[in-house]
């Protein structure tokens, strides 16, 4: 499939899981491609070539009809900002934001969801500042923060992470882990 996704995809309030990955996807993604997913609970769109054909354009204020549990989007552009439209996706237990032009801290409500992650990939970006000891992981649990601009301290990090990725940042000193019972 190809080119631009239309409008009328929101139309269909009984979608639960979309992968629409792996196709030549073009053009703008707005708040009228997602209005009436009421029962959302999956949303993949990823390529694997690096060069963004497609652009996420919405608005600020926009509160989802939607709660997501999984969220894989790649090569795709959903900064500038870091989304706020993610701020009340309270059950997301995947995040993957992977080289979707993120140039900007993540803030704090995101860090302060309580989530329970069993994978968080924002590799690729531009994201900066401190990565905050709050995050907490299922076993086991993925991370990859590569490629950005994340900065000292190290946080305390949970020993059910399985992988864990760091490279490309500007992380130094000592690496701690803590024991989860």
């Amino acid at each position: 499939m190809g080119g631009v996704i239309p409008e009328s995809f929101g139309q269909l309030s009984s979608l639960v899981a979309v992968d629409l990955s792996e196709n030549t996807w073009e053009g703008v993604v707005t708040e009228a491609h997602l209005v009436k997913l009421r029962s959302l609970e999956e949303l993949s769109i990823q390529k694997v070539s690096p060069n963004i054909s497609l652009v996420f354009n919405i608005s600020s204020n926009w509160i989802p009809p939607f709660k997501l549990r999984y969220l894989n989007i790649i090569s795709c552009q959903l900064g500038p900002k870091f989304p706020t439209w993610l701020r009340n996706q309270t059950e997301l237990v995947t995040v993957v934001l992977k080289n979707a032009r993120i140039i900007d801290t993540i803030p704090d409500w995101f860090w302060q969801l309580n989530l329970l992650l069993n994978e968080l990939n924002i590799a690729y970006n531009e994201i900066r500042g401190r990565v905050p000891n709050s995050l907490r992981f299922r076993y086991p649990a993925n991370v990859a923060l590569s490629s950005n601009l994340f900065e000292d301290p190290l946080p305390l990090w949970s020993s059910n992470i399985t992988t864990l990725y760091l490279r490309d940042n500007q992380f130094s000193g000592q690496f701690l882990i803590t024991l989860v019972m």
